[in-house]
């Protein structure tokens, strides 16, 4: 019963947010966050960590881990995707038959919000603006998440598993390199 309801819920919130309400300027930022998770990545650790080689590669090794982390969960779990599933779903962006949990995008994000937090308050950077690149990668993060379920490519359950499985990489991996710079 209780998973009847969740798989209700998590179908229901899908068609909330991919309702087939359209709109030219929303539909080009939901696909432009979606196209852009990767370069944003890169760009983001450049920009704030070019200063610090160690750090930059320390940031961009762990983004690799969680990809290859997230294709494993994705290829175990083989779920088919909302489009291959449903009828009415409005989709922007095609991924083909890739499987759908967990979303490599919000997992990305959500890691990569983890360990750069970690790294932005172990840097030479104003405390003021510390807080604002924190909440604004936060905030990067829950776009790109709500981003997947507005084009079409994943179930809310999806962002919810690839926000914990990011979260919890993000910080062992912290964790992990903290022990090993000691």
């Amino acid at each position: 019963m209780l998973i009847k309801t969740l798989q209700k819920t998590d179908i229901d919130l899908f068609y909330l947010v991919n309702s087939g309400v359209t709109n030219p300027f929303f539909d080009f930022l939901t696909i432009f966050i979606s196209d852009t998770v990767y370069i944003s990545i890169l760009l983001i650790s450049y920009l704030s960590f070019k200063n610090d080689k160690k750090v930059l590669i320390q940031v961009l090794f762990a983004m690799f881990l969680l990809s290859i982390l997230v294709f494993a969960v994705k290829y175990g779990v083989s779920e088919p995707r909302p489009y291959e599933m449903m009828e009415g779903v409005i989709l922007l962006k095609n991924m083909g038959t890739q499987p759908s949990f967990p979303s490599g995008h919000t997992t990305l994000a959500f890691g990569f919000w983890i360990i750069f937090t970690r790294n932005i308050k172990n840097s030479k950077i104003i405390s003021s603006k510390k807080a604002v690149e924190i909440m604004l990668m936060l905030l990067w993060a829950f776009l790109v998440a709500f981003s997947r379920v507005y084009v079409g490519v994943h179930y809310p359950h999806d962002l919810l598993g690839g926000m914990v499985l990011g979260i919890i990489f993000g910080y062992i991996f912290v964790r992990f390199s903290e022990k090993i710079i000691k």
